[in-house]
């Protein structure tokens, strides 16, 4: 989002790699507050003659935006392959957070002495704080910047699951109600940062690296389940269990932060628009019949993978007598599924660029 800061606002790149693009020499301008790419063919005081950014697109302040010099001392190889393995890291965190309760669901309903209608709805404030995440992402990625409001989101995760744990010790309903939501919350702030993030590694790579990125959410999940699964086999309470993994989620986000350069990933410029054609723009997405028709098919896929996901173990556990180890090992098995994708092909191994119109990420 094109802003400014006060005295501090500066115009800033972003740069492609002429070794991958040499139809364009030198790079290219873009909305953004950082470089992305180095491999110059220019000097780094400034861009070519001719390819500026308008004034005013990105922003510094708090996001931390950084200098040109400095990002292009700093965006290296080393520098790259650290974000993207920081990323990916992420990306299983999220995985394996939102499959820790899941395997626990018998012991969870046991302990907080509810019955399944209860449950349900205890599950439906994660779909809540979901939702209310997906909306806050874009202004705390603005307010916070890309490094500190995915290292944020991961810590209110941690913080919300350490809660979780002391909310079931107490055996507080109304207590886990909240928490749910506040989980929930931080999961959808961290599944849009983590795919920002992700897009944003592309670009500066020139590599399809999304594909091993949502593996490794799914990968997390079937770790998640599977951490589940034990800790019912060795007998360990579902509040010990969330709060160890709140712990090593907290670790791993304080450790990694550093991987992720510093500043925003500011979208594109919009062109200015009245509140009757911003309404105007809106409703056309809703009257366009494609977009509706993914629509439906995202909320069919969604609603099957959610019910397997939250009720695959009540439904062994209660449903067919099985132990709770047993039940929690069927959504072990439905991760572990998840996580399998096709292998790569030689060119996405090789980091080509991917298909498109000139972009390496335009597909």
């Amino acid at each position: 989002m094109a802003g400014t800061a006060g005295a501090a606002a500066r115009r800033e790149w972003f740069l492609r790699d002429p070794a991958r693009q040499p139809e364009r020499p030198g790079g290219f301008c873009g909305e953004a507050d950082r470089v992305v790419a180095v491999r110059l063919a220019f000097p780094v005081s400034g861009p070519p003659e001719g390819r500026r950014c308008p004034a005013g697109a990105g922003s510094a302040g708090a996001g931390g935006s950084v200098p040109v010099r400095a990002a292009v001392a700093g965006t290296g190889r080393p520098t790259l392959v650290r974000w993207r393995w920081t990323v990916t890291a992420a990306f299983g965190l999220g995985g394996i957070a939102v499959s820790a309760w899941g395997p626990r669901l018998p012991a969870i309903k046991a302990a907080l002495g509810t019955g399944t209608a209860t449950i349900g709805l205890l599950l439906a404030g994660v779909t809540v704080g979901a939702m209310l995440g997906l909306l806050a992402s874009t202004p705390v990625l603005h307010w916070l910047g890309s490094r500190r409001s995915l290292a944020g989101a991961l810590l209110l995760i941690a913080a919300a699951m350490t809660a979780l744990g002391l909310a079931l010790m107490l055996g507080s309903v109304p207590l886990v109600a909240a928490v749910f939501v506040i989980i929930g919350l931080g999961i959808g702030i961290l599944d849009v940062l983590i795919n920002v993030e992700g897009s944003a590694v592309e670009q500066a790579t020139g590599r399809t690296l999304m594909p091993m990125m949502h593996a490794a959410w799914s990968t997390g999940v079937a770790a998640g389940a599977g951490i589940g699964a034990a800790c019912a086999a060795l007998g360990v309470s579902p509040a010990a269990q969330f709060i160890a993994e709140a712990l090593v989620i907290a670790a791993t986000a304080l450790g990694t932060a550093a991987g992720i350069p510093g500043g925003r990933r500011a979208p594109p410029q919009e062109p200015h628009q009245d509140r009757g054609a911003k309404l105007r723009q809106w409703l056309r997405g809703w009257l366009d019949w494609r977009l509706l028709l993914i629509g439906v098919v995202m909320l069919g896929v969604e609603l099957g993978e959610g019910s397997a996901a939250n009720w695959l173990t009540l439904a062994a556990h209660n449903g067919h007598g099985q132990t709770a180890t047993v039940a929690a090992l069927f959504v072990t098995a439905f991760a572990a599924a998840g996580s399998l994708r096709p292998r790569p092909d030689a060119a996405e191994l090789a980091g080509a660029p991917r298909p498109g119109t000139g972009h390496p990420t335009d597909s």
